[in-house]
């Protein structure tokens, strides 16, 4: 069996994609309540959304500040996977197909590190996006505006070491701005 298939097929993607329509079978019903639910939950600890578009019409994913550590693996995968699908359908449809990537910002400009989950929390997100979407990422940038002291002392070190480990065109797409005048400013920039 395809490997990408069976990921789709065990996270019921596209069930995924379709929880919020409002025409349902009542066989559908409870598994798209979960799925919204899930989707919810996560994005109440942290702000998420499909906004905007760059000069090549691909969608801009935006993930803001996290405001609680709690979180479970299962929800925050289907979070990320539910926005990234967002996403692309969104490029999917603005290119009329011509492109397939989208473009990603983590606004840090609140970050703390009482808020951050575990590590064991985002793994499995990490490694299903590395799996499954490794192509659909164009940019994604770490947007810091000011603030953060230590913590900004330490992402700054890890993000020197861990890049290395990375193959050169990962690398090439993640990007940090420190002290940027605001979100707002660096998305006219790209646009």
């Amino acid at each position: 069996m395809n490997f990408i298939y069976a990921f789709e097929k065990a996270l019921k993607i596209n069930d995924l994609r379709r929880c919020y329509e409002k025409d349902l079978d009542d066989s559908e019903k409870d598994m798209m309540e979960k799925f919204r639910n899930q989707v919810e939950i996560e994005y109440l600890m942290q702000e998420s959304y499909v906004s905007g578009y760059d000069k090549e019409n691909r969608a801009i994913l935006m993930k803001m500040h996290r405001t609680s550590p709690d979180s479970m693996s299962k929800n925050h995968l289907i979070h990320t996977i539910y926005l990234l699908e967002r996403a692309m359908a969104c490029t999917e449809l603005q290119s009329e197909g011509k492109q397939e990537q989208v473009f990603s910002i983590c606004d840090f400009a609140k970050y703390a590190r009482a808020t951050v989950p575990a590590k064991g929390e985002s793994k499995p997100t990490i490694q299903a996006l590395q799996d499954h979407y490794p192509e659909r990422l164009l940019h994604h940038v770490v947007v810091w505006v000011d603030g953060g002291g230590l913590a900004r002392i330490l992402l700054k070190s890890i993000w020197a070491v861990v890049k290395w480990f990375l193959d050169s065109k990962t690398r090439t797409k993640v990007e940090f701005i420190f002290n940027a005048v605001s979100t707002k400013s660096l998305i006219l920039f790209f646009d």
